[in-house]
């Protein structure tokens, strides 16, 4: 499970818990929505790779993994890819 912390844009916090699976199934419907950004055009991917699940995940693998979803959230948010996020 995910903790993913959120700031809107008027100030307000709160946190959501996701699993890997619902990062998964939003991945896969931000491909569908958007093919172009997904790269299924012809033209440059800017839609990030969703990370990678581990089966056994170690304290460095969790550091890593943690950094590498931190981006992507970030990413998605920047882009309008927060409504996973609600």
């Amino acid at each position: 499970m995910f903790v993913v912390e959120v700031t809107t844009d008027d100030g307000r916090h709160y946190k959501v818990t996701k699993s890997y699976d619902d990062f998964y199934a939003f991945h896969t419907a931000l491909i569908k929505q958007y093919p172009e950004e997904a790269g299924l055009t012809g033209k440059r991917r800017t839609l990030p790779d969703l990370p990678i699940q581990a089966i056994h995940v170690t304290e460095s693998f969790a550091v890593v993994q943690q950094r590498d979803f931190d981006r992507y959230v970030k990413v998605r948010t920047r882009r309008g890819g927060c409504a996973m996020l609600r």
